[in-house]
């Protein structure tokens, strides 16, 4: 393991990814899985672990990423959005380590889309609302980093919850149909892609906001088409849905692509989707192969 990374919220499905990349320690809230016990909601909790790992960076994805249940429960939704990062920013000014913080496309209201970094900011759910507060304690922070990223998909990794590439697959396996948005577009985050833009983005000392998505802007019906083709799981399952036909609790912006101008002028690369999926595609077959003794 490194010393020189930490990652808040480790235990979650973009935090995993990343302490992986990285070899180095991650924090849930309760210390299970090898991660080290942390609620960032209580400030002598992140000052506590903190000082004692003294990291070079801290990349916290601590977070309530469920946009419908931000959308019910706000309180819940501040305090891990908001009040994390003003506890770890906090630290951050005494301890003199470079905070990354992880955000998102819904800080836009979706507009028009393909959105850069100086684009005025509208965010219309509470979850977006919240994590734009996050960035605003973030920035307080003398050469923060602020990286938002978008739906983002990879290997699971012990994740509860199944990500929308597995669900497509897993339905489709069953002859099932698949009913996938097709009014509302995003560019998607491949997981490996943002761990490579992390490490460059910091060991180039950069600072401010920056966007680091895909290059692809897809609604979630073109996406489900793509895991259907390129595993050659049957096309006609994927059938068209819409936004109003959803029984979401909150709004959601209908085109918050981003555009990676200014970090692929850093250097940072991007998978395309089509090849992403088939890696994940090749990835899940090797494992399930190994769990069936084939």
């Amino acid at each position: 393991m490194t010393d020189d990374f930490l990652v808040l919220g480790g235990g979650g499905f973009v935090g995993r990814e990343l302490v992986n990349h990285f070899r180095c320690p991650g924090t849930n809230t309760t210390g299970s899985g090898g991660f080290i016990r942390c609620d960032a909601t209580v400030a002598g909790d992140v000052k506590s672990v903190i000082e004692r790992l003294r990291p070079r960076f801290v990349i916290n994805c601590v977070g309530l990423a469920d946009v419908d249940r931000a959308e019910a429960e706000p309180q819940l939704a501040a305090g891990l959005n908001e009040t994390a990062v003003k506890n770890i920013a906090s630290v951050a000014r005494d301890l003199h380590f470079k905070l990354v913080q992880i955000s998102t496309d819904y800080v836009f209201d979706g507009s028009k889309g393909n959105y850069t970094e100086n684009d005025a900011t509208g965010p219309v759910n509470t979850y977006g609302m919240t994590k734009l507060a996050g960035e605003a304690a973030a920035s307080q922070v003398r050469d923060s980093l602020i990286v938002r990223i978008s739906t983002p998909y990879g290997e699971e990794r012990g994740r509860r919850r199944r990500q929308f590439f597995s669900y497509v697959v897993d339905v489709l396996k069953e002859s099932g149909e698949v009913k996938a948005v097709a009014d509302q577009f995003v560019t998607s985050t491949y997981l490996p892609d943002l761990a490579g833009a992390l490490d460059r983005l910091c060991h180039r000392g950069c600072s401010g906001i920056y966007h680091v998505t895909s290059r692809d802007r897809m609604s979630r019906y073109e996406f489900a088409r793509l895991v259907a083709e390129t595993s050659g799981l049957d096309v006609r399952l994927i059938t068209m849905a819409s936004t109003g036909g959803m029984r979401w609790k909150a709004r959601r912006p209908r085109d918050s692509s981003l555009s990676v101008a200014k970090s692929l002028s850093e250097g940072v690369a991007y998978t395309p989707a089509r090849d992403a999926v088939a890696w994940l595609l090749s990835k899940s077959r090797v494992q399930n192969a190994g769990g069936s003794g084939t």
